[in-house]
């Protein structure tokens, strides 16, 4: 947890809290529960009712340090908030959140990628700390949510949900969608089944009308790693791949997981002349499955000003 994160898609990965609660299939084999349980950091536990753990106070002034040293270099560096929790979670004190939200507003050289599977909490959570007394607000934050919630959003959030598979993204990307972002993203992690994007994706309102006109930014997209890893099919992967090239939209392939193909086999059937062709996929270990689809790394990102 912190400065050069071991994550591919963000420079630091950033907790306010510790904990969380299981929510949907992709939370199954949660490997923050499982590090929780090795480290002992939420010491009651983990899942509804079990209490959050924040975290130190060097660890919150981390975001500060990266913050000086992105405003000095001139380069911008992105930040995962929360790797180990999620900031929508409602079992989290509000106060927790003011926190949080103080923090984001004040580091203005770092983009926060705010990632989460509560999307429908965020009217509620952010009402909530408006509702907090002024005294207890920080100097200025009531005006940044409300001006956010009217449609200026922040410059440095990028709004985004994780989605493993169709019912997930049809049910949470619309909410995603309605929440007022500089950027729109989804963590497709682990992939769990198919999914058809092309109605999120299409930037062509009078086609498929969405929230706002919005349209979502970015894709990454993710293979299960640990224990009990869930494989992820290469047709899976190839169709966002291929529903992003469609509409232009930056896709990042993070990692196969545990599983890789290890043999193609010729199936002795053809579609249209085409020899068809199967493929073997066999538990090797993440390291070696690694992050190429198709022998391409694909590392794209949107781009801001």
């Amino acid at each position: 947890m912190g400065e050069n994160s071991n994550i591919e898609w963000c420079h630091h990965t950033y907790n306010s809290w510790i904990g969380c609660s299981k929510v949907s299939p992709g939370c199954a084999n949660c490997y923050a529960e499982a590090e929780n349980n090795r480290r002992k950091w939420a010491t009651e536990g983990w899942g509804p009712g079990k209490p959050r753990k924040l975290t130190s106070e060097r660890n919150h002034s981390q975001p500060f340090a990266w913050d000086r040293k992105a405003k000095i270099s001139g380069k911008r560096q992105r930040v995962f908030c929360s790797s180990l929790a999620d900031w929508l979670d409602n079992e989290v004190p509000i106060q927790w959140l003011v926190g949080l939200l103080k923090t984001i507003r004040r580091c203005r050289h770092l983009d926060w990628l705010m990632l989460t599977k509560r999307p429908q909490n965020f009217l509620d959570r952010m009402e909530a700390v408006l509702r907090e007394p002024k005294n207890d607000l920080p100097d200025g934050l009531s005006d940044w949510i409300e001006s956010w919630l009217a449609g200026k959003y922040p410059q440095n959030v990028w709004m985004g949900v994780s989605t493993e598979d169709q019912e997930r993204a049809d049910e949470r990307i619309p909410i995603l969608l309605s929440i007022p972002a500089k950027i729109h993203w989804l963590s497709v992690e682990p992939l769990l089944g198919p999914i058809e994007l092309n109605v999120f994706l299409n930037p062509q309102p009078y086609i498929c009308p969405k929230p706002n006109g919005a349209r979502i930014d970015w894709v990454v997209v993710g293979g299960e790693s640990g224990h009990n890893a869930r494989p992820m099919l290469t047709e899976w992967a190839r169709s966002l791949r291929d529903q992003c090239v469609r509409y232009e939209t930056p896709f990042f392939f993070k990692q196969w997981g545990e599983f890789a193909i290890t043999e193609r086999r010729e199936l002795g059937a053809s579609v249209c002349g085409q020899q068809m062709i199967g493929e073997v996929m066999e538990r090797v270990g993440k390291k070696t499955a690694g992050r190429l689809l198709d022998g391409v790394e694909y590392s794209q990102f949107p781009e801001v000003a």
